[in-house]
């Protein structure tokens, strides 16, 4: 369930952090979701799927949030759940040369043998100064942001593996912004999200899970264009499915969100949608067949399918339709000034971002050697899809982007694969390349300033000695559309990036998981935004430890 997802991601807001932070709001190298396998069907061969994650911005803080790191230096040695290994805490610090910090504290506590209560602490930040930007004429800028959050989790264990919680996350962002004239540093997020939910239940033949959540997001500072700005959703989500033999079986999933907002260029507005679907599995298929369908009368097609080769490769396809919505945080996260081009100062029904079909053929295979990979390409098509069209300078010197939801089409080619020999060495990569239109007044415009025309992502993890790994990563994105259209006396340029960065990770000889570690990010000292008017610090280093116990 889409929505489900989102929301168990925006609850976790104090996911690790492990870099500096830079900006805001990180815009990801893409912002639609990829979907790699077939929609909710497991593969049973051997071959190894490539996760590629919804670049959606369902939280302000998801994922690794407003940093320049690419990688996680902890992965090999702080576990992702906290009760691996019956550990039940997990604690990391670390300092970096721009002020960077990083701190989290994680612990489960069992309050019986069904019942937990977990509580995740954390606080990041950055402060230093990311040189000259000839946009603004000044000769040095010291950039700031911080963010803390804290969020308490209660479980209660079912007999048949499921699991009843609610959860919440309150957390606070605050920055400043790089202006040619007045800055003020009142800027000031505020997201608060609570939620209870069953996952996956079944009774025999019947499975259920569901989830009611609200989410909060308050903007708290203000501009001569611009009002405060905030959004409330109620959600409320379910899914059912029967089956009816070991083969066949069919299923619904519900989804239903109510937005308000706190200003006057969004009305109120309700989301609604169905998708029954049938499904069958066998030995060497999987199949899904259904449709999706909303509120306002759209229908697209949810189909899936997968057919195994031998154990070690299979191909897939899908041709689906689904919703993103298009909620003030991922309207932040595009960028936190946007004004939205409203016609005749009428407020604006920021309805999803529907997609009448993403459809995909791909190939996915695991070889003896450990390579790992899946090589696909589709197209995407999709309604009320922002962008940012044109940049508008105010008095005080921001730069505020203008936002439309308009029509786009995608054509898109990927590789993504996985090498491991043993345990000292595994290399990752991931690769697209996007053709992507966008339907303006005059016609059809080929590329995006949002979404990068290509995108290279690899990492390698190398065993130098017993327990001392040496972590390279390399970023590259290229922009197709990297001028937009404004009064401003320099070029508004979208700059390609290419990011290095590397670490260094040991793992102390305790009897407690504990790693020391050091790590280098923007070695190349490359000038970029994260969104127009923000510009990336230089290279910088950060240094920490990280224990579980």
């Amino acid at each position: 369930m889409k929505s489900v997802q989102l929301a168990i991601l925006s609850l976790l807001a104090s996911a690790p952090a492990y870099a500096q932070l830079d900006n805001t709001v990180e815009v990801t190298s893409e912002i639609k979701p990829v979907v790699t396998e077939a929609q909710k069907v497991d593969v049973k061969t051997q071959a190894v799927k490539t996760e590629v994650k919804h670049y959606t911005m369902p939280y302000a803080v998801q994922g690794k949030p407003f940093t320049d790191f690419t990688a996680s230096p902890l992965s090999h040695y702080s576990s992702k759940e906290i009760d691996r290994g019956n550990r039940k805490g997990h604690l990391r610090m670390s300092g970096g040369s721009h002020g960077n910090l990083d701190a989290q504290a994680i612990y489960q506590f069992d309050i019986t043998t069904l019942d937990a209560l977990t509580l995740d602490l954390s606080l990041s930040g950055f402060k230093g100064k990311t040189g000259k930007d000839e946009r603004y004429g000044d000769t040095d800028w010291t950039s700031r942001f911080y963010t803390n959050s804290s969020s308490l989790q209660y479980t209660h264990h079912l007999s048949n593996g499921a699991d009843l919680y609610a959860k919440g996350t309150y957390a606070n962002q605050l920055f400043n912004y790089r202006g040619a004239a007045t800055v003020t540093d009142k800027q000031h997020n505020v997201m608060f999200d609570a939620a209870v939910g069953l996952t996956p239940y079944t009774a025999g033949s019947l499975t259920i899970e569901g989830e009611v959540a609200a989410k909060v997001f308050s903007q708290n500072y203000h501009t001569n264009l611009q009002k405060k700005l905030g959004e409330t959703q109620f959600l409320a989500e379910g899914a059912a499915s029967y089956a009816f033999t070991s083969n066949h079986g069919a299923g619904i999933e519900i989804s239903a969100t109510r937005f308000n907002y706190r200003n006057d260029e969004l009305k109120d507005h309700t989301c609604l949608s169905f998708a029954p679907h049938y499904t069958y599995t066998d030995e060497t298929i999987r199949l899904r067949l259904g449709v999706f369908t909303n509120i306002e009368g759209d229908i697209a097609p949810d189909i899936a399918f997968a057919y195994t080769i031998d154990k070690t490769s299979e191909v897939y396809f899908q041709a689906r339709g689904y919703e993103l919505e298009n909620e003030m945080r991922y309207l932040a996260a595009l960028n936190p000034y946007f004004i939205l081009a409203t016609p005749a100062d009428e407020p604006l029904e920021a309805n999803d971002e529907f997609h009448q079909v993403d459809a995909r053929l791909g190939y996915r295979f695991k070889t003896k050697s450990g390579i790992s990979a899946d090589i696909y390409g589709g197209y995407d098509m999709s309604e009320n899809h922002a962008d940012i069209i044109s940049v508008t300078p105010l008095r005080d010197g921001r730069c505020m982007p203008v936002l439309e939801f308009k029509k786009n089409k995608n054509i898109y080619f990927g590789a993504e694969f996985q090498y491991s020999y043993r345990d000292f060495l595994k290399l990752t990569g991931r690769n697209r390349l996007n053709i992507e239109s966008t339907r303006q007044p005059w016609g059809w415009t080929e590329g995006s300033y949002i979404t990068p025309a290509f995108t290279m992502d690899w990492q390698l993890d190398l065993c130098l000695v017993k327990d001392l790994y040496l972590g390279i990563d390399w970023q590259l994105d290229c922009y197709s559309l990297p001028k937009l259209e404004g009064k401003h006396p320099y070029a508004l340029e979208r700059k390609n990036t290419v990011l290095l960065g590397a670490d260094l990770r040991y793992t102390l000889p305790l009897d407690f998981p504990a790693t020391i570690f050091v790590r280098g990010d923007n070695l190349f000292c490359q000038k970029y935004d994260r969104y127009y008017g923000y510009q990336a610090p230089s290279a910088n280093v950060m240094a920490g430890f990280a224990l579980s116990f």
